[in-house]
């Protein structure tokens, strides 16, 4: 069938050429390129002195210099023109030279128009007797046309070069230049320009009438490009009937082919009808095909046929799995992979080429990538951006990938030597992956293979582009407990450190640098508990998974060391990295911090670390490995002093708190010690292993309170810590506890305080107002506690108690009821509900140590309870909460502040690291609305 038939089949006009890029092939059409000058000035009168013998012959750059200047329209040979224009001697040609070498020279001496003016001029108004060939313009090409290039028209590549040096790339930056102006460009000429016309007019750009007046404005033009618009026609013809067997062997044969044109025209809705047609002129037989196929599952669906095979796999896997992927290599590596159909989907997204050699993963994270470009969780890609992404490729997503944009350059390369088959206005995205130590291809640290199979002209340079970086982890495994990772880590180190010397196999210990790097994150995602509030395991499992993410590749992991020992002070190299001249300790092993790096063996570590995050993740691994550690730690405790002596284990002291006692304070009642005299003291004390805690440090640098009460002023005592040493908040660096562990204390403090301080306050305040016992109720109940520690962790509101009631059994039962209210009523002053009467009544609470703390909330929640008040029903309105949060507020992170800490953060830590926890605490009593207030009360 010809190709106005095929067109009619398709409901299309046939207008609508058919490029030469539907078959994926490349057919240049060749046009001549004689230099043409068109300006009347250039031409002489013809000289005819009648026919006598030649006795010169013009040499070969003599002719070139005439056939340029005065042989540009006849075309005649040397002969007929040296005959015609009577140049027979050398005389005559020195005559002549002279009169060309200065048109020459005023050819070239002026200016040839610039894109700008070309643009100008085609903008001038025409009077009515202007010449008809300046009347000859193109019509207005919108933006749309801008991926329209010289190259998907199938110029020649003279005229395309003359266009580009002009500044004319695509098809919208000639938009509405006249004929003329195409001719004042340098090199162009009438049959290049002419060539433009007809090509335009062939692929469906321009209007008929447009050439129908350029060939009578210039009869010759036509013949001159009629090789080209005969090469043309042929092709179209032929590709035509290429064209419209693939559509019938892609449905099944000419007789199917037919029924779904003949449905198509009488049961689509007219934008399907439109969307159908606009693939057909989009000149991409992949666009085309896929159209069809889609056309033809909507067929067989509406007409409760069984779907059919469309005869290519392609199409196939795009309109029933979205896309199709195409891999080339060698059984399980391949060279390099791209994706074809995300281009043609309801919404549109780039196609992917990776040199990812990993063949049983590839297809599952062209999937994924796809998907989350579709769904917009990952942003479109601007230009010259590189995306490192996370949460898609390894064990757990902690494998980095990096997805850049190909620019125009690197798209042409990529379809000439990979993407072939995908339409030349789909744009390509580049998913550069890593090696499985986590290197890219242009890092030098990569594998060889990597480094090979990946092109060095799409080599990503990160050191040039910022990265955006972010995760997508969502729903994937986490551990099964908080402390679940921390036990099979810890235990999984523990095999590796120790060999059985009966055993053969198991003769060789690792490196104790590798060995001591796992105990360092061990100890990083130590939380020593199992289980908290709800509230914060979520943020904990986040800084789990943060940890594991940096170390459990190998890059990373290096990155993470380098960091850990690049803030490491030379008391914590030796103690805890052992590297040293053991000044501190005395188990150094490692002189300085290269002699421990090259002995790491980094993949057992990263190694280690992943098995470690899959047994977390099964409770019935991680019970095994919890009972094995446990067995084990009695195994080794079981072991006598000489033994221990050989295995290489540093066991810390335990944890003690020290009270100085009354009859102690009288010793040490002086003025407070500062500066050198200070420091002198503070290091005489640590020297003394009984005297160790902060308390005691304070009392021992005089720093006391008076009063009846011993109270120690660790405030001052800081703030002359800090003085003598010289240093800065920001300068100060938390050794003591790892990031996990600072929110765990963060929270552990801020339940202390709501316990123990914020409703003490409260209540202590609104005694002094003289509010009455109900009111004060529903005031408490609008008042809530928040803690921010830096910028590590912010709270959300606290609950109301850190334990459930830990007293003795044998204590005396709280006054409830009437009782209750007899005893507050006792008073000529009306009911009252100080902090002593509250205590009488006997309303405590009970902390995870098991002190005894007054519970005041708990007092009014039994008071209101019986009074049968609701605090939502209570009138404060007269009252200025916010003036009260305020001053609670102050009071919390006054000196007061520095006790909780205490009480929590008792364990043997430096004054530097003491007054940093306290000074980053910060105490928010927040205002909350009725329908935001705390549920009920605990009794």
């Amino acid at each position: 069938m010809k190709l106005r038939n095929t067109a009619i089949a398709l409901g299309v006009s046939v207008a609508t050429a058919l490029g030469l890029s539907l078959l994926k092939v490349n057919k240049p059409i060749v046009i001549g390129s004689t230099f043409v000058v068109t300006s009347a000035g250039f031409i002489l009168s013809r000289r005819n002195k009648g026919k006598k013998d030649i006795e010169y012959q013009l040499t070969e750059e003599e002719w070139e210099y005439v056939e340029i200047l005065r042989n540009y329209d006849e075309k005649l040979s040397q002969e007929e023109w040296q005959e015609k224009y009577a140049i027979r001697t050398k005389k005559d040609w020195k005559k002549l030279e002279k009169e060309l070498n200065k048109e020459w020279k005023e050819m070239w001496s002026r200016k040839p128009p610039t894109k700008l003016e070309l643009i100008e001029e085609s903008k001038r108004e025409l009077s009515d007797n202007s010449d008809p060939l300046e009347k000859i313009k193109l019509p207005e090409f919108d933006c749309s046309f801008s991926s329209v290039s010289w190259k998907d028209l199938g110029l020649s590549v003279r005229c395309s070069n003359i266009l580009i040096r002009t500044g004319f790339n695509t098809l919208t930056d000639i938009s509405g230049l006249r004929f003329t102006s195409f001719l004042e460009i340098k090199n162009m000429g009438s049959k290049a320009a002419g060539e433009l016309f007809y090509v335009l007019n062939k692929k469906g750009f321009i209007p008929h009438q447009l050439i129908s007046d350029l060939d009578a404005a210039y009869p010759e033009l036509r013949e001159q490009c009629n090789d080209l618009i005969n090469k043309e026609k042929t092709d179209l013809e032929d590709l035509a009937k290429e064209l419209q067997e693939l559509f019938e062997n892609l449905l099944g044969g000419h007789e199917e082919y037919l029924k779904v044109m003949d449905w198509q025209r009488e049961n689509l809705a007219l934008l399907e009808v439109q969307q159908f047609q606009k693939s057909l002129k989009s000149n991409s037989c992949f666009r085309m095909l896929y159209a069809l196929g889609k056309l033809a599952f909507k067929y067989d669906e509406l007409n409760d046929n069984k779907t059919r095979e469309l005869g290519d796999p392609e199409v196939q896997n795009m309109l029933k799995y979205k896309r199709h992927i195409r891999a080339v290599g060698k059984e399980d590596s391949i060279d390099f992979a791209f994706t074809l159909g995300n281009c043609v989907q309801n919404i549109p997204v780039p196609e992917l080429l990776s040199f990812y050699p990993g063949q049983k993963t590839i297809s599952s994270l062209f999937n994924s990538i796809s998907e989350l470009l579709i769904n917009e969780t990952i942003k479109p890609l601007m230009q010259g951006e590189i995306r490192e992404v996370r949460g898609i490729l390894g064990q757990s997503g902690q494998m980095p990938i990096r997805l850049r944009l190909l620019n125009k350059n690197e798209k042409e390369e990529s379809r000439e030597k990979w993407t072939c088959g995908l339409p030349a206005d789909s744009e390509i995205i580049l998913v550069d992956v890593p090696d499985t130590n986590g290197y890219f291809a242009n890092e030098p640290e990569s594998y060889q293979y990597t480094r090979k199979t990946f092109p060095k002209s799409l080599w990503t340079n990160s050191s040039t582009t910022s990265l955006t970086n972010f995760n997508l982890r969502g729903n994937e495994a986490h551990p099964c407990s908080l402390d679940a990772f921390y036990i099979c880590l810890s235990q999984n180190t523990n095999y590796l450190r120790y060999v059985d010397p009966s055993d053969k196999d198991l003769n060789k210990v690792s490196n104790w640098a590798t060995i001591v790097i796992l105990l360092v994150i061990a100890e990083e995602i130590e939380i020593g508990i199992s289980k908290v509030d709800i509230v914060i395991e979520k943020d904990l499992l986040e800084k789990i998974k943060d940890i594991y993410y940096s170390v459990s590749v190998v890059k990373t992991l290096k990155e993470w060391v380098s960091l850990k020992l690049k803030s490491s002070d030379n008391e914590q190299l030796e103690s805890t990295w052992c590297i040293g001249e053991n000044k501190f300790v005395s188990y150094c092993r490692y002189q300085n911090i290269d002699s421990f790096l090259n002995d790491v063996e980094w993949g057992v570590i990263s190694n280690i670390i992943s098995s470690s995050w899959e047994n977390s993740i099964s409770k019935k691994e991680t019970a095994k490995l919890r009972e094995a550690k446990l067995a084990w730690e009695k195994q080794e405790s079981d072991i006598d002093s000489e033994d221990k002596e050989k295995l290489d284990v540093v066991f810390n002291g335990n944890n003690q708190q020290y009270v100085l006692s009354k009859e102690a304070k009288g010793n040490y009642e002086s003025k407070p010690l500062t500066g050198e005299a200070l420091l002198t003291k503070l290091k005489c004390t640590k020297e003394d292993s009984d005297i160790w805690t902060i308390l005691e440090r304070c009392s021992h640098c005089h720093y006391e309170i008076e009063g009846d009460n011993y109270e120690v002023d660790y405030e001052a005592f800081l703030e002359a810590v800090v003085k003598a040493k010289g240093v800065q908040l920001s300068d100060i660096k938390i050794k003591a506890y790892s990031e996990i562990q600072l929110i765990v204390l963060a929270y552990d403090l801020a339940k202390h305080v709501k316990m123990s301080a914020l409703y003490q306050y409260i209540v202590t305040e609104l005694i002094k107002q003289k509010v009455e016992i109900t009111k004060a109720f529903a005031i408490s109940k609008r008042l809530d506690l928040k803690v921010q520690y830096g910028q590590i962790i912010e709270t959300d509101y606290i609950t109301n108690y850190i334990s459930e009631d830990n007293s003795d059994d044998e204590a005396e039962a709280r006054l409830v009821g009437n009782e209750l209210i007899n005893k507050i009523s006792e008073y000529k002053e009306g009911e009252n509900y100080d902090l002593d009467i509250i205590e009488e009544c006997r309303y405590f609470a009970y902390d995870n140590g098991g002190n005894e703390l007054v519970s005041p909330f708990e007092f009014l929640c039994a008071v209101s309870e019986f009074k049968n008040i609701k605090a939502e029903d209570v009138d404060i309105s007269g009252f200025n909460l916010e003036e009260l949060a305020r001053k609670v507020e102050r009071e919390l992170n006054g000196k007061q502040k520095y006790d909780y800490v205490d009480f929590i953060a008792y364990a043997d830590i430096d004054e530097l690291e003491f007054y940093a926890l306290c000074k980053n605490f910060k105490f928010q009593v927040d205002v909350l609305e009725v329908k935001e207030s705390p549920d009920g009360c605990i009794s």
